[in-house]
Parts: structure tokens; sequence; C-alpha cells
């Protein structure tokens, strides 16, 4: 076995799938309404083909159109929707279950009241695809590390000989493999708890659990392989692991392993809030009067969430007019008794 056969694979497969992009409009209205806009863009195949991750159906008006370039044809599937509030408008993308290789982004909303301005925060996080948390990829990837093989941004070595951009990309794959090896061995360890526990087993002791991870740090391509399956019985001195696969226990963690657990695509994603104040604080790269503006790829939050935020401040006019009023009132009063 080839080691990083596996993420050479991953590689290839970032540049050379062509998934439609993806724009995410969201315009907060002064009235606390908000109206939502989503569009894929790319080739009509991909368009077509029902390209977005949420219920359509639910209200959503879905209009397509195409634009000529001198360079390409695009097509547009654009969904429309407005909502009466934040809250409303942010079920229509979370989901509680797994949602695998689609987004599922979680709105957060706060406002704090001060009189003549309200604070607002808003904030939507696209959830980590990665189904298992037992590990922060931070501690596994470094920030350029991360810029390059979940970003696809390629600059972060730029100032390095051939020699040591081999050296860099070795090292930042070995990296990659141990996160997911970690990842998947502890969840495979769990689920044998689970069972270990229920039946009044012994759990996994720290000798095998190292034995389990060196075995699926070596097999990670093959998969949650039967051989793995026969080293657990062997470290275990029973059957009940084989008795337990064959039941269907490990079907979804088998098929985690084999497919979306490892892969991510090379989509795009812009996003854009529009808010009805002024925006002092926000990790938007692009801000433009009301508008904040984000574009990643789907790799940044495939092994970590994605969080873009803003707070901003509206004017409370009527505060000001019933304090200028209040003056007035104290003022005449003072002159009147003179």
């Amino acid at each position: 076995m080839k080691k990083y056969s596996l993420l050479l694979l991953l590689l290839f497969i970032i540049s050379a799938c062509d998934e439609p992009e993806l724009r995410y409009f969201t315009r907060i209205n002064n009235d606390g309404t908000v109206y939502k806009r989503v569009s894929a863009v790319g080739d009509s195949a991909k368009v077509y083909d029902d390209p977005f991750s949420f219920d359509v159906s639910d209200g959503w008006l879905l209009t397509y159109k195409k634009e000529i370039t001198n360079v390409d044809t695009l097509f547009f599937a654009i969904a429309e929707k407005s909502f009466p509030s934040i809250e409303a408008s942010s079920k229509a993308f979370y989901h509680d279950a797994d949602t695998g290789s689609v987004e599922n982004i979680k709105v957060e909303y706060e406002k704090r009241f001060r009189w003549f301005f309200t604070f607002h925060s808003y904030r939507e996080t696209f959830l980590q695809i990665f189904p298992y948390r037992h590990y922060n990829i931070n501690d596994f990837l470094s920030d350029n590390e991360k810029k390059y093989f979940l970003a696809d941004d390629t600059t972060v070595i730029n100032h390095l000989n051939q020699k040591e951009k081999d050296a860099w990309n070795k090292r930042g794959e070995e990296h990659i493999f141990s996160y997911l090896s970690k990842s998947l061995s502890t969840e495979y360890i769990n689920m044998l708890d689970s069972v270990a526990i229920k039946n009044g087993y012994n759990v996994i002791n720290n000798y095998q659990k190292e034995v389990i991870n060196d075995f699926v740090m070596s097999t990670l391509d093959d998969g949650l392989s039967k051989s793995l399956i026969e080293v657990t019985d062997s470290l275990l001195g029973s059957d009940w692991v084989s008795d337990v696969y064959l039941q269907g226990y490990f079907n979804k963690l088998e098929s985690n392993w084999k497919d979306k657990t490892m892969f991510w695509g090379s989509r795009d994603y812009k996003v854009q809030f529009e808010l009805p104040g002024l925006i002092y604080k926000t990790n938007a790269p692009f801000v433009d009067n009301h508008n904040c503006k984000w574009e990643f790829r789907l790799g940044e939050f495939h092994y970590c969430d994605k969080v873009l935020f803003a707070e901003y401040r509206t004017t409370n006019w009527w505060a000001f007019i019933i304090t200028f009023v209040v003056i007035v009132l104290l003022v005449w009063k003072a002159f009147a008794k003179k």
C-alpha cells in the first residue's frame, strides 16, 4: 500500500471536480423580515439536477437563466424566499441529522437595546461535514496547511524551492492522514465500548487502543475491513465483534469511511449579508457599505466549522425624538416658572 495514495487522490479530486458554485445572499430588513436568495451557477447538467441542500418546494420561488460570456455559457438556478423573521429563516438551512456532503447552516442572532441604538449580532455557521468531532483539525494542521490542502491556496508555498515543496507536502499529508486515522479509530473504539458496556464485556484498554490505532493508520485506504474486525476479536480473545459486524452494527461507520468522510469537492461559495445598519465588526474580508462578503471553498468546512459573522448598529430615531421632546418640555417648564 502506498501510504499517501489516498491524499494524492483527494488532491486530484479537488482539482478535477466541477461542482456548481453556490451563492448565498441574505438581506435583513429594518422591520425584522428576511429575504434569502440562493443561486447555483455552473454547467447545465449540474445546475438543473437539484443543486440545493434544502427543500425548494417549501415556498421557494425557483427560476432558471443563462448568461453567455466570451469564455463560457453559465447556467443559473435561483431560489428566493422571504421570511417573517430571522428565526424562521434559520429553519430552512439547518438539519439535526448528519447531512453528509451538503451544507448544514446554523443561524444565530442576538440584539442589545441601548436606548439611542440597538446593537445586533448576526452569525451563520457552515457546520463541519466530517461527522466525527473527536479531535480538532487545528491540532493537526497549521494555518498554512489548511489554506493549501482545504482551501486550495498554493500561494503559501510559492517561496519554497521544489525540494522544500515536496517535503512540505509530505508533512502535510502525514498530518491529514493522522487526523483521519485517529478520528475513525476513536469512533470505532467508542462503538466497541458501547456494545461491551451493554453486554457486560470488558471495554477496550489502552494497549488494545494503541494496537487498533496503529492498524487503522496502516490500512486507512482499505476502509473498515474484515481484517480490522478479526484483529479486534483476536485482541479481545472473543468473537462478539464479528457477530455485531455481521448484524450491520458498523454499517454507517463503514459507509462514512468509504465515502463522505474522506472526500471533499471543489465547490466554491460566495456569501453576502446585507444589513440595515452600521457594520462595526465582522470577519468578512470584503465590506461595502451595508454588505459583508465572503468567498471560500467546500474544503474549508469539511473538517471544521466555517463561521461568518457581522455586528451592526441601528439607530432608534424614536428615542432621539422622545429625548428631544422631554428636554424641550423641561426647558419650557423652567422658563415658565421664572
